[in-house]
C-alpha cells in the first residue's frame, strides 16, 4: 500500500508498515510562515518476552513528535510566533522537543506535555477547567497540526473541522498509534 499519497509531508524512503516520519506543517503567520522543524515519528517497542505464561509476544507502537533532522529553524519567525497567543504552543514544543534532554527520543503524541501546552496550562488539573474558547482552540490545532499529517483529514482533503460529518478511518501506518 503506497502510503506516501495519503500522508502530508512524507516520502515512500520514511514510511513502512514498522516506521514512519512526517512533518508537521507550518503555521501560517500575517505575512509569513513560520515552520518549527518538528515531525511525527511512529516507533515500535520492542517484542515482549515469552518467559513465564505468557501466550505470545506482543508489541505496541506510539507516536513521538521529534525534531525534524537537519533542519535550520528560522529564528524571527519563531520569535513572532512565540508572541502570538495562538501559536505560542508549538514554540514551546518545538523548543522542548530539540533540548538537549529530549533531541534524541521526542516527546510522545498523546502526552500531558503536548495537551498543557496546547490547553495553555503550566500544569493540567484533570480534564475539567478549560475555558471553551482554549479547548476549541486546543481542538483546532490538534487537527491541523497532529491529525492531518498523519493522514486524517476530509475527503476533499482539507483539515477535519470540528462539525464536519465524516467518517474517520485512518489506513496506514499511524494507525498503530491509535490502538
Amino acid at each position: 500500500m503506497p502510503f506516501s499519497s495519503s500522508i502530508y509531508g512524507s516520502n515512500s524512503n520514511e514510511c513502512n508498515p514498522d516506521y514512519c516520519r512526517v512533518k508537521i506543517p507550518p503555521v501560517v503567520l500575517t505575512n509569513s510562515l513560520f515552520d518549527p522543524g518538528l515531525d511525527i515519528e511512529l516507533r515500535w517497542d520492542d517484542w515482549t518476552s515469552c518467559n513465564g505464561n505468557v501466550p505470545a509476544q506482543r508489541r505496541e507502537a506510539h507516536c513521538y513528535v521529534v525534531a525534524r533532522q537537519s533542519f535550520t529553524l528560522d529564528e524571527d519567525a519563531e520569535h513572532i510566533a512565540s508572541h502570538i497567543y495562538e501559536f505560542n504552543w508549538i514554540v514551546k514544543l518545538g523548543r522542548l522537543v530539540r533540548s538537549e534532554a529530549l533531541r534524541k527520543t521526542g516527546v510522545r503524541l498523546h502526552s500531558s506535555i503536548i495537551a498543557s501546552y496546547l490547553y495553555r496550562k503550566e500544569v493540567l488539573q484533570g480534564c475539567g477547567g478549560i475555558e471553551e474558547g482554549i479547548r476549541i482552540a486546543a481542538d483546532d490545532a490538534w487537527r491541523k497540526h497532529f491529525l492531518f499529517p498523519i493522514g486524517i483529514r476530509h475527503p476533499e482533503g482539507k483539515y477535519i473541522e470540528k462539525y464536519d460529518d465524516v467518517n474517520l478511518s485512518l489506513d496506514n501506518t499511524f494507525q498503530a498509534c491509535f490502538r
